[in-house]
């Protein structure tokens, strides 16, 4: 059995390595009994891709391996060059292209749901860190106290508890 383990970010100095682990019975104590039937050994290989390779520039060994994975898997490259790598080493078929499409698309889709998610938290935690100066501006030049300054800038209560937070500690 083997189980393939790929680091797509790999640093520069590791890329294009490719390590195989073996894991194997070694029986040291008690009653064995020795099968005869062989049961699979595990072997892992590790392969280290890094985002940084150019997809010009040929890997020494396992190059019709590693470059198609590589462009797959990487981030930087849009659909059309990941499409240009992979036909120029026959991987060209209808199937493949189209499944090479979803896994493109579905990569953006999720890059852009977190792009929104980010931009929306740091719009949240931007209001709250001014609706803290106006509370604080409120409390030191009008004498007002924390819970008249939060209802008269009518803040909402999920928010008032992560404000009154901040004056707390």
């Amino acid at each position: 059995m083997y189980s393939f383990w790929i680091m797509p970010q790999a640093t520069k100095s590791k890329d294009g390595c490719i390590n195989q682990l073996k894991i194997a019975e070694n029986h040291l104590s008690g009653n064995y009994e020795e099968k005869i039937e062989n049961y699979d050994k595990e072997e892992q290989l590790m392969i280290y891709l890094s985002k940084g390779h150019s997809p010009n520039d040929k890997y020494e060994s396992y190059d019709e391996i590693l470059m198609p994975i590589g462009a797959l898997l990487n981030n930087t490259l849009n659909y059309q060059e990941k499409n240009e790598v992979i036909k120029g080493y026959g991987l060209d078929d209808e199937e493949f292209e189209e499944r090479m499409r979803d896994m493109c698309n579905l990569g953006e889709v999720i890059e852009l749901e977190a792009l929104e998610k980010g931009t929306k938290k740091g719009t949240q935690k931007e209001r709250i860190r001014k609706n803290i100066e106006y509370v604080r501006k409120m409390m030191t030049k009008l004498q007002m106290t924390f819970k008249e300054a939060i209802q008269f800038l009518e803040i909402p209560e999920d928010e008032e508890k992560e404000i009154e937070e901040y004056f707390k500690s």
